[in-house]
């Protein structure tokens, strides 16, 4: 078998690193996965981790930004447009609910007990909402292009983020099983729709404040 490089060497040292930590945070949550278990695990004595890393925080928010992209790319490939509004809809809440719920433990580190570190780490959750968030925007546009007979209108970022945010609160809070996880994603279709459907309702601008979304969280899309 041939030998690594040492710099595909050190390229696994990072992955089995960030296995690691992503394991044992869903199996244990954030607070509770200390260094030296992460470096067992990984298979990499301390002293390599910070040769990589500086701290867990810095480990940890490269496992949420593959996380990230992991919920991106999903949610991208699960949305078509084959079938009623509803359809399309509850296809993209199922989709984001399963990603949610595989890991519940993962999913409250990366978007609640992020926001509780550093404010570096505070930022990289409210981007990762935002950017998520803004994929639903996007999509909604879509949706009325593809859809034009149905009144349907844009669907404000805040908002946005409001819902997903409120999504990820349920999911967190508890361990959905599966008739909890169809029950949710009932709720949430039936939630995004009312906001893009009612066009006799709130307006943009009563929605996004009664959602009351953080300014910051909003604003992290344009960063």
């Amino acid at each position: 078998m041939p030998q690594l490089s040492p710099v595909h060497d050190r390229e696994a040292a990072r992955h089995r690193i960030h296995v690691a930590m992503a394991e044992l945070v869903a199996e244990r949550g954030y607070r509770r996965t200390h260094l030296p278990d992460v470096a067992k695990r990984g298979r990499v004595s301390l002293r390599t981790f910070y040769a990589e890393f500086a701290n867990k925080e810095a480990c940890f928010l490269e496992v949420h930004a593959v996380l990230v992209e992991r919920v991106e790319l999903g949610l991208r490939e699960a949305v078509r447009f084959d079938g009623t509004p509803a359809e399309v809809t509850r296809r993209a809440c199922e989709r984001i609910l399963g990603l949610l719920v595989v890991e519940p433990l993962l999913t409250h580190a990366a978007v609640v007990e992020l926001a509780t570190l550093s404010d570096v780490a505070r930022k990289a959750r409210d981007r990762s909402l935002a950017r998520i968030a803004s994929i639903v925007v996007d999509l909604v546009d879509e949706g009325r292009e593809r859809f034009p007979d149905v009144p349907m209108r844009p669907l404000p970022l805040p908002v946005a983020v409001a819902i997903l945010g409120s999504v990820v609160e349920l999911v967190t809070r508890r361990t959905a099983q599966h008739g909890e996880l169809a029950e949710l994603a009932e709720t949430t279709t039936d939630l995004l729709l009312s906001v893009i459907t009612n066009v006799g309702g709130l307006d943009a601008a009563g929605v996004a404040e009664a959602q009351a979304t953080p300014p910051a969280v909003a604003a992290a899309a344009d960063r």
